[in-house]
């Protein structure tokens, strides 16, 4: 079974759920939540509420709204934008059940998480999402998302066994409905890779190289498989996704062996998995893009196992997609 592009980079970012909590809100509310750290999202149950930021327009919330938020600043929860917010370590401190309580009345009711990726690679989907995604109650996606927001409110709430596991799940398959939305409303106006992936032509062509990262692609055999011209295919792989097509290749097989590597497989393993001719040609690739030898990933997660969560400010590897080329790939181009 193939996967597309996107599910292969929410497998790539590994999304877990660390936290999960409600909040219940009455009167002339407003809490500032720490900043997200990785991925936030929040789940208006009932009621309504603002989010804003000390950067960012106050953005209003139904019941039936799902917010999915991407940044490094702490940001608001309120009912009155008037309101004097309190610090959500006072908010949460006894809230033994998870479900922290503002106020008298319970005219607000919603449930948030945050979502830690992995340290290495989450920034191949925080770079490229907005600060903010609102998935409205009036959208046809809507109402999945809502579904799963329910089960996810009842796991909270109810504390089964495996609820854990069942969060975690439900917690990716969240992400993965609001950035199909976010994709469905860009269109065109997506950026970076994203509007490759979208794209009519390109779509496909990046399809290939994700199902089949070890095949000897070339250029002639992607713009067959695109219905185009080498010419018209190269120029507009690199118009829209940013990089020629190989060079794109050679990223994702980059991307991929961190992966394999941070997961115990020895560099002749990865080396053969993705499509080397030898241990010491993927080596030198490996090195030429990320800057250091295949044997220090090993060394360096076994190192960041140590500290969890995602932290922005750690080596991140290379984006997926960079307008900047290095000599190397736009020699593979020439293939």
């Amino acid at each position: 079974m193939h996967n597309d592009p996107i599910s292969d980079l929410i497998a790539l970012i590994d999304p877990r759920m660390i936290v999960t909590s409600g909040l219940v809100a009455g009167d002339d509310w407003a809490v500032r939540c720490p900043a997200p750290d990785g991925l936030k999202f929040v789940a208006m149950l009932q009621g309504s509420a603002w989010v804003y930021s000390d950067e960012t327009p106050a953005l209003p919330l139904e019941s039936g709204d799902v917010l999915l938020l991407n940044g490094t600043l702490p940001f608001v929860l309120a009912g009155n934008l008037a309101a004097t917010p309190l610090d959500a370590s006072e908010v949460f401190t006894d809230a033994g059940s998870g479900i922290g309580k503002i106020g008298t009345s319970a005219g607000a009711r919603m449930i948030g998480g945050h979502v830690a990726l992995d340290r290495d690679r989450g920034h191949l989907l925080l770079d490229i999402l907005p600060p903010a995604i609102k998935l409205g109650r009036d959208r046809s996606a809507a109402a999945g998302v809502r579904a799963m927001i329910g089960r996810l409110d009842a796991e909270v709430r109810e504390g089964r066994i495996g609820g854990g596991g069942a969060i975690s799940q439900l917690a990716q398959l969240i992400i993965l409905d609001v950035l199909r939305y976010h994709l469905e409303e860009m269109g065109d106006g997506a950026v970076g890779w994203l509007r490759g992936v979208t794209d009519p032509r390109i779509g496909p062509a990046i399809k290939h190289l994700h199902d089949r990262p070890e095949h000897d692609w070339h250029v002639d055999e992607l713009a067959r498989l695109a219905g185009m011209s080498r010419t018209a295919f190269a120029q507009r792989f690199k118009a829209i996704a940013g990089i020629p097509p190989v060079a794109y290749l050679t990223k994702w097989r980059m991307h991929l062996a961190e992966q394999k590597l941070a997961g115990g497989a020895r560099v002749a393993q990865v080396a053969h998995a993705l499509g080397y001719a030898s241990e010491a040609a993927f080596s030198q690739a490996f090195k030429r893009e990320r800057g250091l030898p295949p044997s220090s990933i090993a060394e360096q997660s076994s190192l960041a196992a140590e500290t969890a969560g995602f932290n922005r400010d750690s080596w991140r590897g290379a984006p997926l997609f960079t307008t900047a080329d290095s000599e190397a790939s736009a020699a593979e181009e020439v293939q």
